[in-house]
């Protein structure tokens, strides 16, 4: 055997491929793309929904080897998805396609965790190289700019997308700016003009800030952000404000003080609706007292003068 031979990765015999596409007549392609990859190649199940794609990855019966990801599905982004699966898992490849320009997902596919990212109009002999890579663990970037992240391996990006949950994460200044300013109730053209950038610019920041804290949702980051003061006493005011002014818009009668904490126990609707059980009388649930407190003194006092004149006629 050759010296080079003993460094090399033994090579699969199957790689089990899962594809999450939300066009079917994209998912219907990708599927004989992969089939034409050659025999070693198979489609272990294709959805149309991020959810169901986040099922299937992670049960041990459909588990695949790798998995091809749209960026735009129906129900979530798929940076968001991968970086929820490589929360969970330190095996699965994932693969980010799409036909839109790529560097418009880079860095957002990078923060998930994911190996790769390819256009979906990518021959089956372009393709198979990458899954290959992707399967076994590898990142595939042929051509990484010089001044910007790379993608990584799956163990190192599983690592690092769950150090990221700790307490001790480190968001960039424009990562926490992004989402401080959001946490203010701007809409994302409003971030974007305060921050001097584009609309593109902040989803990537968002995106990013949302995968370092492990967090599914933009309101969940910033609760995340709230609740581990990373916005600073000021930041985290503001948060309370947009909250309390928020619940009063939908809710009148359940209109909360600005001073209270923004992330308090009242996190639904049902229970910032709720009536406070514990509240001190108002002025308006008081104002019968006065009358029904007269009515029974003077009743009280006519039995005591009955009673008197009975006993003194005795």
């Amino acid at each position: 055997m050759a010296t080079g031979e003993t460094t090399q990765r033994p090579i699969r015999a199957g790689i089990r491929v899962g594809i999450v596409d939300n066009d079917p007549y994209a998912l219907y392609g990708l599927a004989a793309q992969v089939k034409a990859c050659g025999p070693r190649f198979e489609v272990a199940w294709q959805c149309e929904l991020g959810a169901a794609a986040f099922q299937k990855a992670l049960s041990p019966k459909h588990s695949p080897d790798v998995m091809l990801v749209d960026m735009s599905l129906t129900d979530m982004q798929g940076p968001d998805l991968c970086a929820q699966i490589r929360k969970r898992s330190r095996t699965i490849g994932l693969v980010g396609i799409s036909s839109r320009p790529l560097e418009q997902y880079r860095d957002a596919m990078i923060a998930a965790g994911a190996q790769a990212l390819i256009n979906k109009r990518i021959a089956p002999r372009a393709l198979a190289p990458v899954l290959a890579a992707a399967a076994d663990g590898l990142p595939y970037d042929p051509a990484p700019p010089s001044d910007r992240p790379t993608f990584e391996s799956v163990a190192t990006a599983f690592a690092r997308v769950n150090a990221g949950r700790s307490r001790g994460v480190e968001l960039s200044a424009h990562e926490r700016e992004a989402l401080s300013l959001y946490a203010d109730g701007l809409k994302t053209a409003q971030v974007a003009e305060r921050m001097g950038v584009t609309v593109s610019s902040v989803q990537t920041l968002v995106n990013r800030a949302r995968a370092k804290l492990g967090a599914a949702s933009l309101p969940q980051a910033i609760r995340i952000c709230t609740e581990r003061r990373l916005f600073g006493v000021a930041a985290a005011g503001s948060t309370a404000a947009v909250a309390s002014s928020s619940t009063a818009h939908t809710h009148p009668t359940a209109m909360m003080p600005a001073q209270e904490p923004a992330l308090s126990d009242r996190t639904t609707n049902a229970e910032s609706t709720a009536p406070d059980m514990t509240a001190e009388p108002t002025s308006s649930t008081m104002s019968n007292e006065p009358a029904a407190t007269a009515v029974h003194t003077t009743t009280a006092r006519t039995i005591l003068a009955t009673r008197a004149t009975s006993e003194s006629a005795l």
